[in-house]
């Protein structure tokens, strides 16, 4: 079905949105690196080059999972479910990243972890709905914050915030 302007601009929210989350993952001042630099990461822990690579792969499919759901959506109340649960799923994603860098508290962190998994699984379902193959992208995200859920609790316990 073709989209007029007015049909893409939630989308091309949406996508702004997941830029904007990259830049800040990506723009983090130095103090906050040289602390993450200081703290002991297990030696299976991926290359500091890599996540930022692996996180652009994840907003691409992100970004195209919600672009294949838009337009598969049969009605506006669903482009507004879906848009929801994008919007609740970045601010977690967000809320993650401060409370673990900006803040330095990665057992906070790891206490909104579920959350920000729910909210996936959330967007799975949402997208997945309206265009099953929008559900299959966002299973590497799912997959990712697994593993970042496993790394931040080997933090947790290598630092000693863990008792």
């Amino acid at each position: 079905m073709p989209i007029g302007w007015r049909g893409v601009a939630p989308v091309a929210l949406a996508a702004l949105a997941l830029l904007g989350a990259a830049l800040a993952g990506d723009l983090s001042p130095g103090p906050m690196l040289r602390w993450y630099a200081g703290l002991r990461r297990p030696a299976w822990q991926p290359p500091d080059w890599a996540i930022p690579l692996a996180w652009g792969a994840i907003y691409v499919l992100i970004a195209l999972s919600t672009w294949r759901a838009w337009r598969a959506a049969p009605e506006r109340r669903g482009r507004d479910v879906l848009v929801a649960a994008l919007a609740l799923n970045v601010f977690l994603n967000l809320l993650w990243a401060v409370l673990f860098f900006v803040h330095r508290r990665p057992d906070w962190a790891m206490a909104e972890q579920p959350a920000l998994i729910l909210s996936t699984l959330l967007l799975i379902a949402v997208a997945g709905g309206h265009d099953g193959r929008a559900g299959w992208l966002l299973l590497p995200y799912l997959a990712w914050l697994g593993f970042a859920a496993v790394l931040n609790l080997a933090i947790l316990r290598l630092n000693g915030f863990l008792g």
